[in-house]
């Protein structure tokens, strides 16, 4: 990802970009290597969901982690049906529709096409709608490889003044 491309773009969008960019290179070593497919399948139903932030938005970051990697390959449409369900009753059907479609998407990205990413990042936001930065869920990794930090709530900025 190249995160020149990302300079200026909101904190939401940087953040569906990362989380489509992780089903999507899923989806390309899967073809690379089908036989890591139940590896894969195995390390998709074993991870968890950060806590805080916004419920439409948290539903969504599920949506994508589980739903997109049915668009992938990776998971089966039974091993995720109750977790459909519960998104579909956060977002509603029609929103789900248009998540999976943005999942989808991603998968015709190649490799470093960021703005590609960021596009479709611009799509899933727009599903979701529109909120504070800082209750977007993101993967931690993305701190790590990136460099990328999501913005503070304001409450926790003051928490963090130092009173002396």
């Amino acid at each position: 990802m190249d995160v020149g491309v990302l300079e200026g773009v909101s904190w939401p969008v940087v953040a569906a970009a990362l989380l489509l960019e992780e089903v999507r290179c899923e989806a390309v070593y899967l073809g690379d290597r089908p036989w890591d497919a139940p590896y894969l399948r195995a390390s998709a139903l074993l991870w968890s969901l950060p806590g805080g932030g916004d419920r439409r938005w948290g539903a969504a970051y599920v949506g994508v982690s589980v739903l997109g990697r049915v668009c992938s390959g990776v998971l089966r449409v039974g091993d995720v049906r109750g977790v459909r369900e519960e998104v579909v009753g956060v977002l509603g059907a029609g929103c789900v529709g248009e998540l999976e479609g943005v999942c989808a998407g991603v998968l015709g990205l190649v490799d470093g096409d960021t703005q590609g990413l960021v596009g479709l990042g611009e799509r899933l936001v727009g599903v979701v709608g529109d909120v504070p930065g800082y209750a977007v869920f993101t993967d931690p990794c993305a701190a790590r490889t990136h460099g990328l930090r999501a913005p503070r709530a304001p409450h926790d900025h003051d928490q963090n003044q130092n009173h002396d």
